[in-house]
């Protein structure tokens, strides 16, 4: 391999650090990867989803879903749909997961930190079950977009030099083995 080549190895490897470190970064910012929750049941079978964190049931009861709780995390509440949290509109939000496979889905898209968003989406499926997805963008996710493409130069220049290297050394001891 000459010299030419070496270069144009470390620079393919550079130019591919770039890219797949700022499509991952792109499609980590926009939710691509955060998962589907399944969430407990309530203690009645779920109708209709309300808004995030709220369904009604059959008897008609309305419920709410507790964050940050991990047993027992419906509460019955009293509520009014007009005294709901206003909420930004869905296109603040940008890209959504596919909600197909459920029987019925409400997201909304909410002021989350300086500048940022927070979209959440209650989902019920045709046996009952709830599942939520939330997704929270904001500067962290800019700032991860715009040092993606410098953090992957240096990964695949380094990976170039370290395989340039190891296969330089490998050609070295190889005729000692002999």
């Amino acid at each position: 391999m000459d010299t030419f080549e070496r270069f144009g190895f470390i620079a393919m490897l550079t130019v591919l650090g770039v890219l797949l470190l700022y499509f991952y970064s792109v499609a980590a910012d926009t939710g691509l990867f955060t998962q589907w929750v399944s969430l407990e049941r309530p203690p009645e079978e779920v109708t209709q989803v309300l808004a995030p964190d709220y369904v009604v049931t059959t008897s008609g009861n309305a419920y709410q879903h507790l964050r940050s709780c991990i047993e027992n995390c419906w509460q019955r509440i009293e509520i009014d749909a007009n005294n709901l949290d206003p909420l930004l509109p869905i296109e603040a939000c940008g890209w959504m997961p596919n909600t197909s496979r459920y029987s019925q889905a409400i997201a909304t898209c909410e002021s989350y930190g300086p500048g940022g968003t927070g979209t959440l989406i209650l989902a019920i499926d045709q046996q009952g079950g709830v599942y939520s997805w939330e997704h929270f963008k904001g500067e962290r996710g800019a700032l991860m977009i715009a040092m993606s493409p410098c953090i992957g130069a240096i990964l695949g220049f380094g990976s170039g030099v370290i395989i340039l290297i190891l296969s330089w050394v490998i050609r070295i001891l190889k005729p000692r083995s002999s």
